[in-house]
């Protein structure tokens, strides 16, 4: 193999440290001198984390053409399956392969795949005299290649997690523009609130009321804007939340009625009363002011996070 500094820098470090306590420990347990995660780099193949077992002749950012080289996690990878040779110079098929001029005689191998379905690479152990691998070190080695294969899936959630939470910044930031169109025209407020599949609203503190329900609760929880305005706070979230919300608004009330230019802003996450009985969870990001009658409103943004809290736990499942 030839040496390479190029080492995969997509793998986040905590995995490759907890990766290296994988490979040593299986070199350990089986008393070999190699313990190897290989990744699939194009049409390479790379040491990403090898043993730090004594006579281990592979290095991180080794590399080797895969394709047409005869590398026992060439099969792997193309079969997708376990391999385990106990002795290649006993194989016609493996006497030659490459590994054989570490002297390294027996192999057992699983696939690592990505949560799309495509290879990642391989974990394998090498050993350099003839090996017929227990079952209790072919059963270790597997349960750890589906740890690494659940890492890897919480790994995309959480890439996909961040996304959304850009894509939620986003929407304050639209939040504080719709407050300045407020300010300036109650015309181009409706149409900015009518045109947008968030539910919009205006809560007055003082009157206790909603004064405002944009259309686009009716695809949230399924009641129209009149419904909403007609039954207020109560009547729209559900009993264990309600305390919450309500500390929340008070702390926002001090705050404003200390400093009337500060207007407040709130963030919390509920379960929202949808017309059918079922609920949604919702995130609400609220506004505090002073309306032109020198009344508290609360100006919200709502929206369905239901496939977010979905993803929040699988992340859980995995991590546990």
């Amino acid at each position: 193999m030839t040496r390479s500094d190029d080492v995969d820098r997509k793998t986040p470090e905590v995995f490759l440290s907890e990766w290296q306590r994988i490979v040593d420990l299986l070199a350990r347990i089986a008393g070999v001198p190699v313990g190897l995660i290989m990744h699939l780099c194009g049409q390479e193949i790379e040491v990403l984390v090898t043993s730090t077992t004594e006579g281990n002749p592979y290095h991180v950012g080794e590399k080797e053409t895969l394709f047409g080289s005869g590398l026992y996690c060439e099969r792997v990878i193309d079969s997708q399956e376990r391999l385990m040779v106990p002795n290649a110079l006993k194989s016609a098929q493996w006497k030659n392969n490459p590994d054989i001029k570490h002297d390294l005689k027996a192999y057992l191998g699983f696939p690592i795949c990505l949560p799309d379905g495509k290879p990642f690479g391989t974990i394998c152990l090498l050993d350099n005299k003839e090996n017929n691998f227990s079952e209790d070190v072919i059963e270790l080695v597997e349960k750890m290649q589906v740890l690494i294969e659940s890492q890897l899936r919480m790994n995309d959630l959480l890439k996909r997690n961040v996304w959304q939470l850009m894509e939620i910044n986003e929407k304050n930031s639209q939040l504080e523009k719709l407050n300045d169109a407020l300010k300036q025209s109650e015309g181009k407020y409706r149409f900015i609130t009518d045109n947008t599949l968030d539910f919009i609203w205006v809560y007055n503190v003082d009157q206790k009321k909603f004064v405002y329900a944009s259309p686009g609760v009716k695809k949230l929880c399924g009641y129209s804007s009149e419904a909403i305005l007609a039954q207020g706070i109560q009547g729209a979230v559900l009993p264990e939340y309600q305390d919450g919300i309500q500390q929340r608004m008070q702390a926002a009330i001090r705050q404003l009625r200390q400093n009337p230019a500060s207007e407040p802003v709130s963030q919390y996450e509920i379960q929202q009363r949808c017309v059918d009985g079922s609920t949604v969870w919702v995130e609400y990001t609220v506004k505090y002011r002073f309306n032109e009658n020198c009344e508290i409103e609360a100006v919200g943004v709502s929206r369905n996070i239901e496939e977010r809290k979905r993803k929040e736990q699988e992340i859980y499942y995995f991590s546990t």
